[in-house]
């Protein structure tokens, strides 16, 4: 199961727009959330949004005020951090000082808050961390593997990042992102364990996006419609800014798509009429592409993989090698099986070498054994020998003695 990671990038740009922020209740029970620019025994100016963009600033009289609540800068900022710990894969060096950084900035600026000896602690996790990763090591899932290791295994761990991108990107509803990460994926990872999770999520992302660009031809022609009755209304000089408007706005969606030129799929922009098409053709030629691949046997080989380790411990040289052959002919990319190849290998040459020593154990023993036959057959021989001696002396006796 994937999990989902906070971005820190989220924590950082947090951090960096810290204001007060304070709430200031009306005794008609109005309240505006925002902070306090100023105040004396009888006004409050306060400032606050009004909306997205907008801010305004307004002063009120103390007697029209029923509760004003201030947050302090250091909670305000403290709220916005509490989060920033260490997490199941390790980050980069880069990330690692940006948050040493953030949390040495807190605990310098607020030594006195009842946050600080929390903080302290995820920072020296923070340090502790960047110095191992600066040693090679690495952090997948919770687990540490050696720089070694490390490089035997990123190949996944990269391609498992991409997806976690992938998926965070779809929760923003940049369906667009998600399928260029996709094609990331697709074209430097296409062996790695997730990739066919990757295609059941992108298979489900293209008809999203199909659907969206209809929303938005829809939309762009119920405004296109306004601008066209609308331009023949207006007067000069007006008349002539809104056409150099829309010329602008045409030469900038142009531009921006000729930008991402390096991108499988392009930004969709509905006042460049060939962008609608384009993108909605890619939806459909993607989608066939996308069935027809063999998610199924992906996940068999897979599958087959896991088990193939098992026999390796086991010493079954003949059993991992024929798991083997069944999971290339499922799904020949997968990467997990050019690293377990070689532990087979190994394992079958260490299993030629016992059989072969195996082999001269017995010849020596049959050896020793024919030599040892060969001995007593000799020693039966000897009192033979001895006993026709004896009757040829006791024959020759009495011819001696006439």
């Amino acid at each position: 199961m994937v999990k989902a990671v906070i971005p820190l990038v989220s924590f950082l740009f947090a951090a960096s727009l810290v204001v007060e922020a304070d709430t200031l209740i009306l005794q008609s029970g109005e309240t505006f959330d925002g902070s306090v620019v100023s105040e004396t025994d009888s006004e409050v100016v306060f400032s606050y949004q009004v909306s997205s963009g907008i801010t305004d600033q307004q002063t009120f009289a103390r007697s029209d005020i029923k509760e004003l609540r201030k947050v302090s800068k250091a909670q305000l900022l403290y709220e916005q951090i509490k989060d920033l710990k260490i997490q199941e894969d390790s980050l980069s060096a880069a990330e690692y000082q940006r948050s040493v950084s953030v949390l040495s900035a807190f605990i310098d600026e607020h030594p006195e808050s009842p946050h600080a000896e929390e903080l302290k602690k995820n920072l020296a996790a923070f340090k502790a961390e960047a110095e191992r990763v600066g040693n090679g090591e690495l952090k997948w899932q919770g687990r540490w593997y050696s720089e070694d290791e490390a490089s035997q295994r990123r190949y996944q761990i990269t391609a498992y990042r991409y997806f976690q991108r992938m998926q965070e990107q779809v929760a923003r509803h940049d369906l667009l992102g998600a399928l260029n990460t996709f094609h990331q994926i697709e074209s430097n990872y296409p062996g790695a364990r997730v990739y066919p999770d990757t295609i059941v999520l992108a298979q489900r992302i293209i008809p999203q996006l199909a659907a969206q660009v209809d929303r938005a031809v829809a939309n762009f022609k119920i405004q296109d419609q306004r601008y066209k009755d609308g331009i023949g209304l207006v007067l000069e000089p007006e008349k002539s800014q809104m056409i150099a408007a829309r010329a602008a706005q045409l030469k900038n969606a142009e531009k921006a798509i000729q930008a991402a030129s390096s991108l499988k799929w392009k930004p969709f922009y509905p006042i460049v009429d060939k962008s609608a098409d384009e993108l909605k053709k890619k939806c459909e030629t993607e989608s066939a592409r996308l069935a027809k691949l063999p998610v199924s046997k992906m996940r068999e080989s897979l599958r087959v993989a896991e088990t193939i380790q098992e026999e390796i411990t086991a010493k079954k040289a003949d059993v991992a090698a024929a798991k083997l052959k069944e999971a290339e002919s499922l799904w020949k990319e997968n990467e997990l099986l050019t690293r377990l190849s070689p532990a087979i290998k190994t394992l079958e040459e260490e299993a030629r070498a016992e059989a072969k020593a195996e082999a001269e154990a017995k010849k020596a023993e049959a050896r020793e054994s024919k030599a040892k036959g060969k001995g007593k057959k000799g020693k039966k021989k000897a009192p033979e020998a001895d006993s026709q001696k004896e009757e040829a002396e006791e024959a020759a006796a009495p011819e001696a003695k006439a």
